[in-house]
């Protein structure tokens, strides 16, 4: 993979491992150099919130993020 590596951090509420899988193999697939850093399970505030949190020390270009979904209730 060539050109300069860029970096992006996933991070939600949910399971996001396939998501992190998904970017890496788009990247690789478009011959781009980017490594991925993937957040644990519902630490979105953590990372976010804490300057000093492995995500900043990460220091990506891009931090897609997958908010939290709730249903209340179904409608009949």
């Amino acid at each position: 993979m060539g050109g300069p590596e860029a970096r992006a951090a996933v991070l939600g509420n949910r399971a996001t491992q396939f998501l992190a899988m998904a970017v890496r193999g788009r990247a690789a697939l478009e011959g781009l150099n980017v490594r991925v850093y993937d957040a644990d399970y519902s630490q979105i505030d953590a990372q976010l919130l804490d300057r000093g949190s492995e995500v900043y020390a990460f220091q990506t270009d891009r931090r897609p993020t997958v908010p939290e979904i709730r249903r209340e209730g179904k409608k009949a």
